[in-house]
């Protein structure tokens, strides 16, 4: 069942033991149910990078770089926030790996120069540098944030049957205040990851094979 925003903040409220009542602004649930939304995809997409993927084109500058903004794409509603790059390449199937800037930090012309990338600030730096190159890059990405929504009556994108996890944790988030509401700040938060983590059980293996252990992202954790 797909809920809209005005669903979730309601049993955030109740969930809080503010319901009909103005203890918080429809603003400020709102922004806190944006807040946990973005938080439960990140857990989403840390679990399954492959949950939510778009192929983009991107064009190196002068420098070698391209905005990070340009990962992004749609607007409104349709909005998607790029999280992970998974991958680049160019036209000729050439991939890119990626890199630290201390060990790459002068991006040259093609001779002599391996095929990587690293952060660069806002941008990506590509190496080699070669001016007005498209790349293939391919993300995971985030949808439009709950209060960034045009309307509480528009439809939520997020994973069915979990719902209700957003409105727990950010019950939490509302109820930090300290004093006597610490405890059931700690519990709604609580609640919301348990349902999350039975959602991820869910999300990390789209087949009946088992999750196997792997080599963390860095090489340099396992000395590769």
């Amino acid at each position: 069942m797909t809920w809209t925003r005005q669903q979730y903040m309601d049993l955030a409220r109740e969930v809080s033991q503010t319901a009909g009542s103005n203890q918080w602004s429809d603003a400020v649930v709102r922004t806190w149910c944006g807040v946990a939304h973005r938080r439960m995809w990140k857990e989403v997409l840390n679990a399954n990078n492959g949950y939510r993927m778009a192929t983009l084109s991107v064009t190196q500058d002068a420098s070698g770089q391209f905005l990070k903004t340009a990962m992004d794409s749609g607007s409104g509603n349709t909005a998607q926030t790029h999280y992970r790059i998974l991958s680049l390449c160019d036209a000729n199937q050439y991939f890119y790996r990626q890199v630290r800037y201390q060990d790459y930090p002068t991006p040259g012309a093609p001779t002599m120069q391996p095929y990587v990338w690293y952060e660069f600030g806002s941008s990506i730096q590509v190496m080699p540098v070669s001016s007005g190159t498209v790349l293939t890059v391919t993300v995971n990405w985030m949808p439009t944030r709950i209060d960034n929504l045009a309307a509480d009556s528009d439809t939520v994108d997020w994973i069915d049957d979990y719902e209700s996890a957003i409105s727990f944790y950010a019950a939490g988030l509302m109820a930090m205040k300290g004093g006597n509401e610490t405890e059931a700040s700690q519990t709604y938060k609580a609640q919301g990851m348990e349902i999350i983590s039975d959602m991820l059980n869910d999300l990390r293996r789209a087949g009946k094979d088992p999750t196997r252990m792997r080599s963390p992202d860095s090489a340099d954790m396992w000395g590769g």
